[in-house]
């Protein structure tokens, strides 16, 4: 499988983060939104009531690059926060 230009943009996003995430165990500390992650790719972007970044970051690489990832079988590549900063479980 290759990685679509939209995942490999994402992916150049995503790794400077690798130096600032913490993870302990099961707990992840310090990762970055997708709101912060959407901005990065288009950063016009302003949020409005109702708006998923999480949902439109999925056609901008965020699919792509878990379907690579699994598919290579390495591990999900950084976490990401839907909300805040903060503690999350949830992973690309």
């Amino acid at each position: 499988m290759i990685l679509s230009s939209q995942g490999k943009n994402l992916l150049k996003i995503l790794i400077p983060y690798l130096d600032i995430v913490k993870i302990r165990g099961d707990v992840v500390r310090n990762c970055p939104t997708y709101s912060e992650v959407l901005r990065e790719i288009v950063p016009a972007w302003k949020p409005a009531p109702g708006d998923d970044a999480g949902k439109l970051l999925k056609p901008r690489g965020l699919d792509d690059l878990a379907n690579w990832t699994k598919a290579k079988g390495f591990p999900r590549a950084v976490p990401l926060n839907s909300e805040s900063r903060g503690d999350t479980e949830e992973v690309l």
